[in-house]
C-alpha cells in the first residue's frame, strides 16, 4: 500500500477522489533530486509526510486514482528566493499546509531545487492550480491560494495525459532590469520576466537514450548543442543535434540506440549560418562531458555528482540537462551559470 501525504489527503477527500503517491513506475527507476545545499529529500511526497500507519479499512480506501499525472517541480530563477508550494483546485480559500513543511525544510525549497514525481490525480478534478510563495511571507503557518503568491499556474486537467510525467519549472528573473541580456548587451526586458512552464517528460524506453536540454538561463540567447564524439581535444568534428534553443524553452529528445558513455555535449551561441565545427565561430558557453559526473563540479559542490546522474547517458533512461543560472556571472557566486545533467526517469 502505498504512502500518502496526510496534508495532501485532505485536499483530494475534500475534492472526492483518492490518491496515492507513487512515482509512476515500477520501484527500480533513478529519480535523483539536485539542490543547494545538501538537505534532505525534496521530493514532494516527502515534504512533510508522515508514513500512514495499518489503517485496515480505512487505509485501503484510498487507492491508486484511474486516472494520473506525475508531476515534479523545480525552480530555476536564479534570483528568487527560497520559496514554498501549495497545490490545490483554484480558488481554494482553506489553508494547505506549506510543501515543504517548515519543520521538513526550515530554509524552504532553494533555486536549482528539482523535487521527485508525485501523483496528482485527475479523474473528476476539471483543474490545479500551483502558487509557489517567498518562503518568508508564510513562514511555518499555512499558505492559502487566497493569497498572493510569487507565482502561480492554473493547469486544466484535460490537457493533460494520464499517466504522463511532466515537469513544472519557475524560471526566469524576479527583477530582469537588474540583469544584462547578452544578446542585446541591453538590460534584459519583460520576455525574461519569471513564470511557471509546464513541460512533458519522455517515458523510458528499453531500446533508447533520450536527452534533452532545458534552457532556463534567462540573460543568455539562443544556444545550439553539438554532441562532439571525442570532445573539444580531438580530431572529431562536433554534430549539432539541437539547433536554436530559445530561453524558455526545451528540446526535442535526442534518441540514440546506444549508451551515450563517451565525448562531450557542446554548447554554443546560436549561429544561423553554419552548423557545429571543430572551430566555432561563435562563443562556445559550456562544454558537458560524457560519462558526467566530474562535470557537475561546474554547478554543485564536488560529492553531488553521483547523486545527480549516471555514469553514461543508458539506454533506458531519460535525461534532462538543465541550463540555469546568470550568464557572465561566475563561480562562486551562487547563481552562476551551468549546464547540469539531471536523470527524470529509467527502466533499470
Amino acid at each position: 500500500m502505498k504512502t500518502v501525504s496526510r496534508a495532501f489527503l485532505g485536499l483530494i477527500l475534500a475534492l472526492g477522489v483518492g490518491c496515492g503517491d507513487d512515482d509512476g513506475d515500477d520501484g527500480d527507476s533513478t529519480m535523483e533530486d539536485m539542490y543547494t545545499p545538501p538537505q534532505p529529500d525534496l521530493g514532494m511526497e516527502d515534504m512533510g509526510e508522515e508514513p500512514m500507519e495499518d489503517g485496515g479499512i480505512e487505509e485501503d480506501a484510498f487507492v491508486e486514482p484511474d486516472d494520473a499525472v506525475y508531476v515534479r517541480v523545480a525552480h530555476l530563477i536564479p534570483d528568487a528566493p527560497n520559496v514554498r508550494l501549495c497545490i490545490g483546485p483554484p480558488g481554494l480559500a482553506t489553508p494547505l499546509p506549506p510543501l515543504p513543511s517548515q519543520a521538513e525544510q526550515p530554509d524552504g525549497i532553494p533555486f536549482r531545487a528539482v523535487g521527485e514525481y508525485i501523483t496528482l490525480p485527475i479523474e473528476g478534478v476539471t483543474a490545479y492550480e500551483a502558487r509557489i510563495f517567498d518562503v518568508d511571507t508564510i513562514g511555518d503557518g499555512d499558505c492559502s491560494l487566497t493569497d498572493d503568491p510569487l507565482l502561480s499556474v492554473e493547469v486544466v486537467t484535460s490537457t493533460l495525459t494520464p499517466f504522463a510525467h511532466y515537469t513544472v519549472a519557475a524560471i526566469g528573473f524576479v527583477q530582469p532590469g537588474d540583469f544584462t541580456c547578452l544578446a542585446t548587451a541591453s538590460a534584459c526586458g519583460d520576455d525574461k520576466a519569471a513564470r511557471v512552464a509546464i513541460y512533458p517528460d519522455a517515458e523510458a524506453d528499453t531500446a533508447s537514450a533520450q536527452t534533452r536540454v532545458l534552457h532556463s538561463i534567462p540573460n543568455a540567447p539562443n544556444v545550439d548543442v553539438c554532441y562532439d564524439p571525442d570532445g573539444s581535444e580531438g580530431d572529431m568534428d562536433p554534430v549539432e543535434i539541437i539547433d536554436d534553443l530559445a530561453f524558455g524553452d526545451a528540446s526535442d529528445y535526442h534518441v540514440t540506440t546506444e549508451a551515450i558513455a563517451a565525448g562531450s555535449f557542446r554548447i554554443f551561441v546560436h549561429n544561423p549560418i553554419a552548423d557545429c565545427t571543430a572551430t566555432p565561430v561563435l562563443p562556445e558557453l559550456y562544454e558537458l562531458t560524457v560519462p558526467t559526473p566530474a562535470a557537475v563540479v561546474a554547478g554543485f559542490e564536488p560529492s553531488f555528482g553521483d547523486r545527480l546522474v549516471q555514469t553514461e547517458y543508458a539506454v533506458g533512461s531519460v535525461h534532462t540537462i538543465v541550463a540555469e543560472g546568470v550568464a557572465g556571472v561566475n563561480a562562486p557566486d551562487p547563481g552562476f551559470a551551468a549546464f547540469v545533467p539531471l536523470v527524470d526517469l529509467s527502466v533499470e
